[in-house]
Formats: C-alpha cells, structure tokens, sequence
C-alpha cells in the first residue's frame, strides 16, 4: 500500500508539471482565456486546450486557428523537446492530433460537434501550419508512455 500511495503522488507531481509548464509556455493563450487542463492515468496524459470552458465542450467558445498558432506551433516544439524522451506524442503512431470543432449548417446553425485528426508533423514542419479548420472548440494533445 505504501509503495501504491508513493507511485500515484509521483504521477499526480508529474501531472502538475505539466501543467505548470503549459500554463507557462502557453501564458499569452491563457491570458486571452484559454485553458489548459491534462487528463492523466498511468499510461498516457491528454492534455486540452479550451477556450472559456464553462464544463460542456459544446457551450465553450469558439476559436480559430490563427488566432492560436503562432503560440502553439512553438509550444508544440517545446513539448517534444521537453516530454520526448518519456512520451510519444500524437494519438498512434501516427502522431495525430485531434481537433474538435463545431459544424454549422446552411442556416449558420450549430449543427453538432466534430472531430479531426491532424499530423503534428505537418503542424511543426510546415511553420505556416495551415489546420483549414475554423470554429475550434478544443485541442487534444495525447502524451502516451514509451
């Protein structure tokens, strides 16, 4: 039991890091009221970024790509540089990314949430990182173990 309470206070340490680091290398987003919050067991850690999350992705706002890439591009990097040794990022071995976003219909009604996978290699490599997707509601970045 001892040895059980010291690997899950270890993983809850390295869970708050991560999030100190996002919260740090994502400060110009979080000020502009994106949020970064990480969803962690003990093989992989999902990392969100929302805007003005109030607890249903579906009622968050919405957001565009260019108004967070020239953050997030960078941070990307930064991520790798930093977890790369412990963690593979991306969804498989794909290195995806996933992107939720709202489809609208003709009318310019909200028509439902949908997602997308993105390479984070196309992301990084090609630094004006076009996704071609608009109204982001939320990010997810899957950090799993190697």
């Amino acid at each position: 039991m001892k040895y059980l309470k010291l690997f899950n206070e270890s993983l809850k340490e390295e869970t708050e890091l991560l999030q100190e680091f996002c919260d740090l290398n994502l400060a110009y987003l979080v000020d502009e009221g994106f949020k970064t919050t990480i969803e962690s067991d003990n093989y992989s850690k999902n990392l969100y970024l929302t805007k003005n999350y109030g607890g249903r992705m579906y009622y968050s706002d919405t957001f565009e790509w260019d108004e967070i890439k020239n953050t997030f591009i960078p941070f990307l990097t930064l991520l790798e540089r930093r977890y790369g040794e412990y963690y593979k990022l991306g969804e498989s071995r794909f290195r995806l990314l996933t992107i939720t976003y709202i489809e609208f219909n003709d009318a310019g009604e909200r028509n439902g949430l949908n997602t997308d996978n993105i390479s984070l290699d196309d992301i990084i490599d090609v630094n004006d990182g076009n996704v071609g997707i608009d109204s982001i509601v939320c990010i997810k970045i899957t950090l799993r173990k190697k």
